[in-house]
């Protein structure tokens, strides 16, 4: 975004908006984030992520699923549909009436719009960074090795 001034600050709000100010509560909002962090192999997403995942009350078991490709388990009836929502969502672009109505069963529309929205943009946030090819920083190990699925 440093390459694109502009887009930075317009981006600046809505990013302040969905991760601070979402109506998602953080633990799956942060759930969210990884998910498409690790369908992207987005190193710089899971490493800046996966530990706030963590520290808002996400387990280190449903974590380490993730990171491993696995469908996690032993997830909480509202981490399962943030999961079957967000995956739905980005790998078949919709969501079937089944997921959609497990997620209103949880979730008033506002939620759901901002999980979409989340899910969205840090699709975007992991092209941004593939394109600019970001790594994690310097010293720090990357948390997907090249070769893994």
């Amino acid at each position: 975004m440093m390459r694109s001034p502009v887009l930075g600050q317009k981006l600046f709000d809505l990013f302040a908006y969905l991760r601070w100010d979402t109506s998602v509560p953080v633990k799956l909002n942060e759930f969210a984030i990884i998910i498409v962090g690790r369908q992207w192999r987005s190193q710089v997403e899971w490493f800046a992520h996966a530990p706030l995942a963590q520290k808002a009350g996400l387990s280190p078991e449903i974590i380490a699923d993730l990171k491993a490709n696995k469908r996690p388990a032993n997830m909480a009836e509202d981490e399962a549909t943030v999961y079957d929502f967000v995956t739905e969502l980005t790998t078949t672009h919709k969501v079937s009436d089944e997921t959609y109505a497990r997620a209103k069963k949880i979730f008033n529309d506002q939620q759901i719009v901002d999980l979409t929205a989340v899910a969205g943009n840090y699709v975007m946030v992991a092209m941004l960074l593939a394109m600019a090819e970001e790594s994690t920083p310097p010293g720090r190990e990357a948390p997907f090795k090249p070769g893994e699925p």
